[in-house]
């Protein structure tokens, strides 16, 4: 498995773990696909990764953590004049 697919697979799982409610699980699949989306350095790759982070963040009750990651992922997922890069 190449490294974009291992980010997107440790993404999916911890959204689905969100959605199960288990957090813990959530957190630890999302350290591991920011840690690939890192080595990748995509920007689509990384805002992707920092959404799922929020919804992580969200479900843990840290909001201003979650608005952070939002905030970040809304900066990586837009072009040089605002408009947003399609995955």
């Amino acid at each position: 498995m190449g490294a974009y697919e291992t980010a997107e697979t440790q993404r999916s799982l911890a959204a689905l773990y969100v959605g199960l409610g288990q957090i813990d699980a959530a957190a630890q699949a999302i350290r591991q696909a920011q840690a690939v989306a890192a080595e990748i350095a995509d920007p689509v790759e990384q805002g992707e990764t920092l959404l799922v982070l929020a919804q992580v963040q969200e479900a843990r009750k840290a909001p201003g953590e979650a608005e952070q990651s939002y905030d970040q992922a809304i900066a990586c997922l837009s072009g040089p004049e605002g408009q947003v890069v399609a995955p």
